[in-house]
């Protein structure tokens, strides 16, 4: 399968947003510079949610058990808190299973989320902030080379590039890896072997720019930790004149790898 890249262009003004999933905290400002790796907004993700049926616990109406409720939307619980009492001699409870957020009360139920982690949203590029985007991101500028591509694994990371493509249908195996390209950026061609992937990851590198990538290596690919950006499409495809040129004679300059996932309705391409 195989198809177009957006855009290739050898120098341009970039601008592009970067945003939270969700409302968080703006740390940058404008005008400051940064670099592809520099934190620029942060915010509080759930990695699980709890529903907890107070009504049945207690086998009461949801009505009553939404009166019995103790604790009201975004009210933080402590692990083992009391959530809600019933009546009666030998009353039961409901207590919270883990240390969590309350994210929804209604209908006899009480949704919580749990297991709450850090998630920090970087630039992704080097350049200048040139707009805020008040509780979500920023708009930041720059120029340079613009490559785009056809599928991403969603990681960003940037470092020197280098090129181990010698035509544009080179094929990468694991066995032309090695310690000395530690922290790179590898331009390479084809890949059709696990073994290749994983022996980046072993480096580690910083990224992989490549022409093509066989499908059954999709998944495996989007678990790596470096960014994975395929130029061309899927199977046996060798790199298009255009993006190759680009980059091989970019060798062994500062490169930045963003495999943002493509997404049809924003036009995000990785790059």
């Amino acid at each position: 399968m195989q198809a177009p890249v957006n855009h290739i262009i050898g120098l341009t003004s970039i601008v592009r947003e970067r945003q939270l999933p969700i409302s968080g905290t703006v740390i940058a400002r404008v005008g400051q510079k940064v670099s592809s790796g520099d934190v620029v907004a942060e915010t509080n993700l759930a990695r699980e949610h709890v529903l907890l049926d107070v009504a049945r616990a207690l086998r009461v109406s949801p009505t009553v058990a939404d009166s019995l409720v103790k604790f009201k939307l975004h009210d933080r619980i402590a692990a083992s808190a009391e959530i809600a009492v019933g009546k009666g001699l030998f009353p039961r409870s409901v207590r919270a299973p883990r240390e969590g957020r309350v994210v929804a009360v209604g209908g006899g139920q009480v949704l919580m989320e749990v297991g709450e982690t850090k998630m920090e949203l970087r630039a992704g590029i080097p350049g200048t902030i040139i707009e805020l985007l008040p509780n979500r991101g920023v708009v930041i500028q720059t120029a340079g080379a613009l490559i785009q591509g056809v599928w991403g694994n969603g990681r960003v990371d940037s470092g020197l590039l280098m090129n181990l493509a010698e035509k544009p249908d080179s094929i990468l195996t694991a066995s032309r890896l090695d310690v000395s390209m530690r922290g790179t950026v590898i331009l390479a061609g084809i890949v059709k072997d696990a073994d290749a992937l994983q022996a980046a990851a072993d480096l580690p590198v910083r990224g992989l720019i490549l022409s093509s990538l066989y499908p059954s290596l999709l998944q495996l690919a989007r678990e790596m930790r470096y960014p994975i950006m395929v130029t061309d499409g899927f199977g046996p495809l060798p790199m298009n004149s255009a993006a190759y040129k680009l980059l091989s004679t970019n060798a062994k300059r500062d490169v930045t790898v963003n495999a943002e996932v493509y997404d049809r309705y924003t036009g995000a391409r990785p790059r």
